[in-house]
């Protein structure tokens, strides 16, 4: 059954936004606004479905920043070419989408991307912001055989669901392509799967091809759940030089407060060299969690080495509603507070929701969602999702369990 989790957006705290964004009608609106631009730029894309692939930044433009009416509200068909693409010998672009759910049809997960950058660039900061992304093929690849390099690709506050055969993050240019620093950080990560001829298609996590390179990576405060792989595959392949010779990470390595559910034979990092500079052994690993449905064969991510520990627990057993992709952790545990923070935020009393956001606060509206994003008319028995809106147009959201 194909799910989206589009529940897990409304858990976003919205400030509102820039006032000197432009308001754009539609995909095509926007792409117009953007091709025809310069500077920083700035949008606002409102409620609903729409299309906008193959937006070329001009050279002209140093920064372009679109934000939805919030993941629950505004969707953009996923395509192959990706959502923005940079002009050829673009240099220093930032880039950053926040709230927004870019998202196909496809069950296999079989095509589409946010980001697939082809044409030769030194890209300055990608940034994925309070976003859901579901049944795509991948989230953010480089291809091709001119050099790109990004200085710094974040993945924040935002729930990958459904997602194929070529990973969530793949550099894939075959002439030297890189990120600085990557960072994915407060978020959800589950269902990779891909099929091809009936068969299933294995994909690394995050990974390198060819001469593809990362030199800072941060891996903190996720959870990750039902991740279907083989043994040749991993969570993070660092990748090879042009000559076929590891890679080591020369900055900073941080692999932290993260829980694994089901992940089948999905072993943690490859290419990371045990004598590297600086040493593998002094990299930050701990507090990182997982089931007893970890890969059996998994023998290198078991140990203290990869600051791993097994919660003893079956995955059912790890979270509040497994089937219904409800990462609530088991309360009680070391390891409850750990993994993606929408899932481990403090739970208000149901009956003081309403008006108890701030002093300073008046609530104007609130809106009842159930655990799969469908709006309620008002919470029952469950678990809930209370979205409160602000007479100053912003927006709280929090989770509440009612019982009777």
């Amino acid at each position: 059954m194909k799910k989206t989790l589009l529940f897990a957006a409304a858990l976003f705290t919205v400030a509102g936004f820039n006032a000197q964004a432009e308001v754009v009608a539609d995909g095509a609106a926007l792409k117009a606004a953007i091709e025809a631009g310069s500077g920083d730029l700035v949008f606002e894309l409102g409620e609903g479905s729409f299309e906008a692939d193959s937006i070329a930044t001009p050279l002209a433009v140093t920064s372009v920043t679109v934000k939805g009416a919030g993941a629950d509200k505004t969707f953009i068909k996923a395509s192959n070419n990706g959502f923005i693409r940079p002009a050829a010998e673009t240099s220093g672009l930032n880039i950053h989408v926040e709230g927004i759910t870019f998202q196909t049809d496809k069950e296999l997960n079989s095509e589409g991307y946010i980001f697939n950058f082809s044409a030769k660039a030194s890209l300055g900061d990608i940034v994925i912001k309070n976003c859901v992304a579901s049944h795509t093929r991948g989230i953010v690849r480089t291809q091709g055989s001119d050099v790109i390099t990004i200085n710094s690709l974040t993945i924040n506050n935002t729930v990958i669901n459904h997602f194929g055969d070529y990973g969530m993050v793949n550099i894939a240019g075959d002439k030297g392509h890189s990120v600085v620093t990557l960072k994915i950080t407060n978020s959800t990560i589950a269902h990779q799967y891909a099929e091809s001829s009936g068969a299933p298609k294995y994909a690394d996590v995050i990974t390198t091809k060819s001469a593809g390179t990362y030199t800072n990576f941060y891996f903190n405060n996720n959870t990750v759940h039902d991740i279907i792989n083989n043994t040749g595959k991993y969570l993070a392949n660092f990748g090879k030089d042009a000559g076929g010779t590891a890679q080591p990470l020369t900055g900073v390595m941080e692999f932290c407060n993260n829980l694994f559910g089901t992940v089948s034979e999905l072993k943690v990092f490859s290419k990371v060299p045990q004598n590297g500079t600086p040493a593998y052994e002094t990299f930050k690993k701990e507090n990182n969690y997982h089931s007893t449905e970890f890969g059996p064969r998994n023998t290198d991510v078991t140990g203290a080495k990869h600051g791993f520990v097994s919660t003893g627990l079956t995955t059912a057993e790890m979270f509040a509603g497994i089937e219904n992709d409800d990462f609530t952790p088991k309360a009680g545990e070391a390891w409850s507070a750990f993994g993606d923070p929408r899932w481990t935020a403090t739970t208000p009393d149901p009956g003081s929701v309403e008006g108890s956001v701030s002093d300073s606060k008046v609530v104007v509206a609130t809106e009842y969602y159930d655990m799969k994003g469908v709006r309620q008319y008002a919470a029952e028995e469950g678990l809930f999702i209370v979205k409160q809106i602000m007479e100053d147009g912003s927006v709280r959201v929090s989770k509440i369990s009612v019982r009777k």
